[in-house]
C-alpha cells in the first residue's frame, strides 16, 4: 500500500537525521499531526477586499511600527470587551 510506502519512507529519512537536526525535523512535523494546526497551515488565502478604511488604518498602524511607536498589549479580556465579545 502506497500509505505504508510513504511511512516507511518517513521511517527511514528521520532514522538519517543528523542528532543536531532532530528539534528542527520535530517543529517542521509537529504541526502535521495537529488537526487544528494542519487546518491552518492549508486554509486557502483569505481573498476578501479590505475596505478602504480598513486599508488605512493597517498602513497607519504599519507606519507607527515601523517608527517604533510602543506597542499597545491588552489582556484577552479587555481584547473581547473592546470588539464586543
Amino acid at each position: 500500500m502506497v500509505i505504508d510506502a510513504d511511512r516507511g519512507t518517513l521511517h527511514t529519512l528521520v532514522e538519517a537525521l543528523r542528532p543536531e537536526t532532530l528539534a528542527q525535523a520535530r517543529q517542521a512535523l509537529e504541526p502535521l499531526t495537529d488537526p487544528v494546526l494542519l487546518a491552518l497551515l492549508t486554509a486557502p488565502d483569505d481573498d476578501e477586499e479590505l475596505s478602504t478604511d480598513g486599508l488605512a488604518a493597517l498602513e497607519r498602524i504599519e507606519a507607527e511600527r515601523a517608527a517604533g511607536a510602543p506597542v499597545d498589549y491588552v489582556t484577552d479580556d479587555e481584547l473581547a470587551r473592546r470588539i464586543g465579545g
